[in-house]
């Protein structure tokens, strides 16, 4: 029996492949300490990780706590409605 975690993991990677996106790396953890998870994201290139904010509609949301933008290292770390939000776009 495949992990729940792994599961969205693949999830996530196939929904940003359909984009012609391909992560560096995507991490899904419930043992963060949010009870709904959290999920990372690592892009190769800034431009992916840029198009992925624009599909996702970034600029316009008026909450962005559940965003954690790490350009420095082209990272997103998702949690709480963020993440939520991801799965219903993505």
């Amino acid at each position: 029996m495949i992990p729940k975690e792994i599961e969205i993991q693949e999830q996530i990677i196939q929904k940003l492949q359909k984009h012609d996106i391909s992560p560096f790396s995507v991490v899904f953890s419930f043992e963060a300490g949010d009870p709904g998870g959290m999920l990372s994201i690592t892009f190769y290139i800034q431009a992916e990780m840029n198009e992925i904010l624009g599909i996702l509609g970034y600029k316009n949301q008026c909450d962005k706590s559940g965003w954690l933008i790490l350009e420095k290292n082209n990272t997103i770390i998702f949690t709480g409605l963020a993440l939520l939000h991801l799965y219903t776009v993505l």
